[in-house]
């Protein structure tokens, strides 16, 4: 590929070499930043509600183990996640100070139906 800058010498050479760069690095598995942050991010409790409301209907379990855990989930999407079919997830709600009593109670017969 001939490329020419405002001087008009050709670039071609960087272009080429630039492309193949990028041809590389999108064939590299995903980084891992890309697999840590949401969960970094769902964990923190500083967290804005929208996101723990996205987190808690993914379908990645150890997502929703992180908005399970989070002490700044709303009551409503922990009772949600105390009827999640994951141990991880049952185990998060169970462990977070902010469950209620109720969502608390049903998690624990949902684990012990899981663990049997």
């Amino acid at each position: 590929m001939v490329v020419e800058s405002e001087g008009g010498v050709a670039v071609a050479a960087e272009v080429d070499a630039l492309t193949e760069c990028v041809e590389s690095l999108r064939a590299l598995p995903r980084p891992p930043l890309v697999t840590v942050l949401p969960a970094v991010v769902l964990g923190n409790p500083s967290v804005p509600g929208h996101l723990l409301v996205a987190g808690a209907r993914t379908a990645d379990p150890e997502l929703r183990s992180q908005v399970g855990a989070n002490p700044a989930t709303p009551e409503r999407l922990l009772a949600s996640l105390a009827r999640d079919r994951d141990d991880r997830v049952l185990r998060a709600v169970l462990g977070n100070p902010s469950t209620p009593k109720q969502a608390r109670q049903r998690a624990e017969k949902r684990l012990a139906a899981i663990d049997t």
